[in-house]
């Protein structure tokens, strides 16, 4: 009986994810000193390990897809990438300079992880989730230092060129090694590799945001506005991807408003170490799942009609 439910965790890890994500976030406040202790130090190689695990699921041929159908795909592009970005400006109105540097961070960030598995749910195309997570991941050493730098307060010190090192650290080595995986073992050994391990992925992510949140239970910060910013830019992103998405309006939502967060957390702490940098992040994280499980228990409750399938 103790062996069935221990197959099941797997299966349980992936389909209710966002459940796990959100006990993590308790479990921050709950017990932070063994968050600070013990799981802190493990951030960097648990983010490093589940960008692993996800970039075994790129598969060329995907890739090659959206580049011939590329309307979605640069829309959705400059969603993350054109429109995002300047709302952080919001935040140097209201907040000193390291909250206003956390905003320029979450808001150059790209899609979740998660982002094809909400996009499924909601109706829209995982395939084309799958290729935007996967560009726009590639994308970040390009454009995130170039934003940041712009966004970010004259008071702060931001370096380009570390934002640069450190994204091609936690972005593209995950993706040469699994390529290189890949090419050892074949695209179909890679893909049952990619099916046994994915459920690691959740586990690594409820690491990260144990370990952070719990760092940040004991800086004072300015919570609650925060929130309430986050609340509103994250909101207005889910609503801007189903307004203007086109064809592909139910992907873009979700590819939109949900992001990876975590490694906005990881690279905040990472580069200056301060906790009230990794803040927006850490709040996005409960924002956009809230928002993302709010969407489908609509969907589910209204008329269904066909998935997208955007080719």
């Amino acid at each position: 009986m103790v062996t069935a439910a221990l197959r099941r965790i797997p299966r349980l890890v992936q389909d209710e994810f966002w459940l796990f994500l959100l006990a993590s976030l308790a479990m921050a406040f709950v017990f932070p000193e063994f968050g600070r202790t013990w799981l802190k130090p493990l951030a960097l190689p648990a983010i490093l390990a589940q960008m692993y695990v996800v970039m075994l699921n790129i598969r060329p041929a995907e890739l090659a897809a959206a580049v011939r159908a590329w309307r979605p795909l640069a829309r959705a592009l400059a969603f993350l990438f054109l429109l995002t970005p300047p709302l952080a400006l919001l935040a140097r109105l209201g907040f000193g300079p390291e909250i206003a540097l956390g905003f320029a961070i979450v808001c150059t960030l790209p899609s979740g992880m998660s982002s094809p598995f909400f996009a499924l749910r909601f109706g829209g195309d995982a395939a084309l989730a799958v290729v935007v997570t996967a560009v726009s991941h590639l994308l970040l050493p390009l454009v995130a230092p170039i934003w940041v730098s712009v966004l970010a307060s004259s008071s702060m010190e931001v370096d380009p060129v570390e934002i640069f090192v450190r994204l091609l650290q936690l972005v593209v080595l995950p993706f040469a090694l699994a390529a290189l995986t890949r090419w050892v073992l074949g695209e179909r050994r890679t893909g049952a590799l990619y099916e046994r391990t994915s459920w690691l992925g959740g586990v690594f992510i409820m690491i990260v945001t144990w370990g952070i949140v719990a760092e940040i239970t004991v800086t004072p910060v300015p919570l609650a506005p925060v929130a309430g910013l986050v609340l509103a830019l994250n909101g207005a992103l889910y609503a801007a991807g189903y307004l203007l998405g086109g064809e592909a309006r139910r992907t873009t939502t979700m590819t939109s408003g949900y992001r990876n967060v975590t490694l906005g957390m990881v690279l905040a702490l990472s580069v200056w170490g301060d906790p009230r940098v990794a803040l927006p992040s850490v709040v996005w994280t409960l924002t956009h799942t809230v928002y993302a499980v709010l969407l489908l228990f609509l969907h589910r409750r209204g008329a269904r009609g066909s998935a997208e399938t955007i080719r």
